[in-house]
């Protein structure tokens, strides 16, 4: 599973590396507030590595 979502993120971001990952960080940092409250325990990270952290195990 961990294979098929590196080569699917790869694929994503290699179309157009800087225009993705500004889109997708723009899109899943709006979820960020309701993507924390999923996790039982307080994530303690910062804003921009909490949302990096979804894409990339996403």
């Amino acid at each position: 599973m961990e294979r098929r979502k590196q080569r699917m993120a790869r694929r994503l971001f290699s179309r157009h590396p800087k225009t993705m990952t500004e889109k997708c960080l723009l899109e899943v940092g709006i979820l960020e507030i309701r993507a924390r409250r999923c996790y039982a325990d307080k994530i303690d990270m910062r804003s921009e590595d909490f949302v990096k952290m979804l894409i990339w195990d996403g």
